[in-house]
């Protein structure tokens, strides 16, 4: 009778420590779930990420943070545009600075969760002085998301000008204006590529890239263009002026993961890309852990008892 009541209490005392152990693993899973939703809130109009290509480290009167110059595969650094006061803008040290190549070449840019996004890349001529002569595309993931961009046809000389590229991530797919452009995306490191395509008037540039979480009504565009007097040629700085920088790559590019658009990837409904995203978050592998810690508990406590039960037998 001693050995049954004490074999009791002994078993009411496991149970509720395995109580109290699962209250502190749903806890925690709680905890977690909680995390993943606060950082999964990026509101939208936040600047994700912002380049200033050919430039230093910046920050813009608008609070915008730019890094210094990063994440492009190859081409030539210039600050040749900050001999010019930049119209229509008051970030010169973005517009007045640039990345050029002989050849096409692109940016990584990361993105750091699905949703809407405005991608904003920046553009000034100040070298050429009529249109025409400077025409290139752009492209990300095969889709053409500016067709023969004539910065100078645009706005005219030192006169920043931007283009705003809608685009969607969710899951593995990116797509832009409905396009799927997910050859462009690598999944792995969640970065876009934004290819700048050499055609056959001189060659491709940019001055910024900037990415806002959202749609186009969250971000601050540039003021209406308006054309201004044409500058004197006293006021034009001479081809004399322009020192040759030197071709470099960025060490941290990486190549993107390649997927060829011709071969059909499984397309996973809706509801099993969710579970799949929820397995693999934090929050997922929380429950996973809460639940494996509990069953080894449960385990343990089974095990715990038959040894008992043996020996009072």
């Amino acid at each position: 009778g001693i050995n049954a009541e004490s074999g009791g209490a002994g078993s009411n005392r496991k149970i509720r420590l395995a109580s109290k152990m699962f209250r502190v693993c749903l806890a925690l899973a709680a905890a977690c779930c909680i995390a993943q939703v606060v950082h999964a809130a990026i509101p939208a109009g936040t600047v994700t990420y912002a380049v200033n290509a050919g430039g230093d480290a910046y920050r813009s009167p608008d609070g915008v943070v730019y890094e210094a110059d990063r994440g492009f595969s190859d081409g030539v650094a210039s600050d040749y545009g900050l001999k010019f006061d930049i119209a229509r803008t008051e970030e010169d040290a973005v517009y007045g600075t640039e990345r050029y190549h002989l050849d096409s070449f692109s940016y990584q840019v990361p993105i750091k969760e699905d949703g809407e996004y405005i991608l904003t890349l920046k553009f000034s001529e100040v070298w050429f002085n009529a249109p025409y002569q400077k025409m290139f595309d752009v492209e990300i993931g095969g889709v053409r998301v500016v067709q023969e961009l004539d910065i100078f046809a645009n706005v005219g000389r030192a006169v920043a000008h931007d283009e705003y590229i809608p685009i969607v991530v969710k899951g593995r797919k990116l797509t832009i204006e409905g396009q799927d452009a997910s050859s462009g995306y690598d999944v792995s490191t969640r970065t876009m590529v934004v290819e700048f395509v050499k055609l056959s008037h001189d060659n491709p540039k940019v001055c910024g890239l900037v990415l806002t979480k959202g749609t186009l009504q969250d971000v601050k565009r540039l003021p209406p263009y308006l054309p201004e007097r044409e500058l004197e040629d006293d006021e034009i700085p001479q081809a004399d002026d322009f020192e040759e920088e030197e071709l470099e790559v960025d060490p941290a590019f990486r190549e993107p993961v390649k997927r060829h658009r011709n071969v059909e990837e499984p397309d996973f409904p809706e509801e099993s890309q969710g579970i799949m995203s929820l397995l693999f978050s934090a929050t997922g592998l929380a429950i996973i852990g809460t639940l494996g810690l509990f069953v080894g508990l449960v385990r343990v406590l089974n095990t715990t008892e038959d040894k008992k039960k043996k020996k009072s037998k």
